[in-house]
Parts: structure tokens; sequence; C-alpha cells
């Protein structure tokens, strides 16, 4: 007796159909993202000066790591790179808010001139920022430190000064980002309703009431994108503090590492010299600063998941 040929269901053919759409992106995150991350956290288990053939051929296990835990210009980029996220996610975000707020309520002639003011140095390279701040404000000989020269003050080079030279970069990693997040929170406060904001002024509601009470709590899902934008950014920072960071023959505090953060500190141990003060490169030893800033950043992934729980953004 014959039988009936079978025929393949058509929902079988068309199965792998959405793999070959994603194909692209995973074949890019697999080249460039993943095997990157492997390459770089294999390398931080082995030591490697750049110049031997063989990366891979002086295994040293986790004594990076543990160097790591004893390294005090470590110590200090690690305190230096939690004071920039610190202060980016919360003193720019608070100055961009409220000017934002500011910009929006006032809605005065010549708004979305100062918007764009303030806007302006955002879309500036940091490396420019970093060098202009650098020699005319902040070092020896600038132009700031001329004219207090000239009128017989005190000399003005902060980063020359051990204890101002970070929170200078501070200032001028403010003044650069607050455009950026001010534009944000601008854009958020389009989508509320005027009739609020007119009935709690109308209530007597002052402009910190009207932010605190107000705004700020309809504006969760805004800011908890602007604080999510800002600790990468200060996790990864390395143009502007690098570019502000005077060379070892201009800034004596370069020598001792005052300035730096995670990104810096892997770079000078790339490029510039050991971490034991040596002039031999360390590129495994820099490659567990990398994997440092990895798990710290899957941390905060982590905590941002645990947040969107409770806002919805």
């Amino acid at each position: 007796m014959a039988t009936t040929p079978q025929i393949a269901h058509p929902q079988r053919r068309i199965r792998f159909t959405p793999y070959v759409w994603i194909l692209p992106a995973a074949v890019i995150l697999a080249v460039f993202l993943f095997y990157p991350i492997f390459q770089t956290t294999a390398l931080s288990f082995f030591e490697w000066n750049g110049f031997m053939p063989d990366p891979f051929a002086e295994f040293v296990g986790p004594s990076h790591y543990i160097e790591l835990t004893q390294d005090k210009f470590m110590g200090i980029a690690t305190k230096n790179t939690f004071l920039f996220v610190l202060a980016m996610t919360t003193v720019e975000l608070f100055i961009a808010f409220v000017l934002a707020v500011f910009i929006f309520q006032a809605q005065f002639r010549g708004a979305a001139w100062l918007r764009g003011i303030l806007f302006f140095p955002s879309v500036l390279s940091a490396i420019v920022v970093g060098i202009i701040w650098r020699n005319i404000v902040f070092l020896r000989e600038g132009l700031i430190d001329q004219l207090t020269t000239a009128f017989g003050l005190p000399d003005f080079f902060p980063l020359g000064d051990i204890d101002l030279a970070f929170p200078s970069i501070i200032v001028v990693a403010i003044w650069q980002n607050v455009g950026f997040n001010l534009i944000i929170f601008y854009a958020g406060l389009q989508s509320l309703d005027n009739e609020v904001l007119e009935s709690a002024q109308i209530d007597g509601a002052s402009f910190w009431q009207l932010i605190i009470r107000i705004i700020a709590p309809l504006q969760r899902p805004v800011i908890l994108v602007s604080i999510i934008l800002n600790f990468i950014g200060g996790i990864k920072v390395f143009d502007l503090v690098f570019s502000m960071s005077a060379s070892k023959g201009v800034n004596p505090l370069a020598v001792a590492h005052v300035t730096d953060v995670f990104a810096t500190y892997m770079n000078f141990n790339s490029f510039g010299g050991g971490p034991r003060g040596s002039a031999v490169r360390a590129f495994g030893y820099a490659a567990s600063i990398a994997v440092v800033m990895m798990v710290v950043s899957i941390v905060f992934a982590f905590l941002r998941q645990r947040l969107r729980r409770t806002v919805d953004i």
C-alpha cells in the first residue's frame, strides 16, 4: 500500500529566519565585544610587556589582582574614579535639573539661546576642553596666573596643588557636561501637564517646593536615565583627565598620580611604565585594571535592573 509522502510543516522552514536577521549583529558583538573581553580577562593572568611574541607565555595567576590591592596608586585612582562618579551623579545632575526647570518655567525671551550656550561645551572634544582649561586657567604661567602675578596677587595654578588638582578637573567636567543633562531634563519637562504645575503655583508652592515635591517625583524615569549615563561616563572617563593631567615635565604632581582614574592608570601601565615604578610596560597588569572596571560596571548594571522594578524607564 502506497504511503503519502510527508510534507514539512511550513513553520519549520521559517524557524531559523529570526536567527539569520540577528546574525550580523551577533558577529559584530562577538568580534568587537565578547572576544576582547575574553582576551583581556585572560591576559590579566599573564605577564606581558608588549614585546614578547607570545603574550600568554608567562602565567602569573591572580598575582596582578593581589598586587592591585596593595598598589597605592591604584588606591588613588579608585578614590578619584568614585569621587568623579559621585560628582557627576549628584552635583552635575542637580545643577542641570535646576537650570532646566528654571528655563522651562521662566519662558523668557532668549531661553533658546541660553539652552544653546549651556549645551555648546558638551559638543566640544574633551581633549580640546582639557587642554584649553589647563593652559589658560589651571597651570603655572597660564593666562589667569599671569594676570594674578601682574596685579601682585597670589599665584593661581590649581593643577599644581595636590589638594586642588583633581577637584579642578571635576569642575571642568561639570562645566562641559551640564548642558547635555540639561537638554535631557528639558525634554522630560515637555511631557509634564502644565495644569499640574500651575495648580501648585496657585496653591503657593515656591520654586524649590515645585522642584522637590512635584517635578522631581514625576521625572524619576528621566533622572534615572541621566544617573545611568553619568555613572557609565564617570567610570570610563579618560580623555578629559588625561588632557588636564600635564606631563611629568610640566607638572610634578603627575609623578604622584594625584589625578589618576581607572582609565588613565590603566593607560600608564600599558604605555607609560610599570606598576612598580619601572620603565617596563605591564599590559597584563593593565588588563587586570580593565577587568576591575568591567566588574564595577556589571555590578552597577545589576543594581540598575533592581531599580527598574520600582521605576519604569
